[in-house]
């Protein structure tokens, strides 16, 4: 059986990044962005996703230890 892929995602906007990457066969184990109208967007949309708002600087990597893809919409 083949291990379930995971990514964080970087300035994930409103999600569309995030639905290539999900079709791709990825798991988000967070999607950031700092813009709350994308973020509120994003949440409505996958409810079971953790989404942050937050400025990328202020987050730390440490807790994404392990991910397998480090994807990012940038710049925003």
């Amino acid at each position: 059986m083949l291990r379930e892929l995971t990514v964080l995602e970087l300035c994930a906007g409103a999600g569309g990044q995030s639905l290539g990457l999900e079709a791709a066969g990825f798991r988000h184990v967070a999607a950031i962005d700092n813009d709350a109208d994308a973020c509120v967007t994003l949440q409505r949309n996958r409810p079971d996703w953790r989404v942050i708002e937050e400025d990328i600087a202020a987050i730390a990597g440490e807790s994404f230890r392990g991910v397998d893809l480090v994807a990012g919409g940038v710049p925003c």
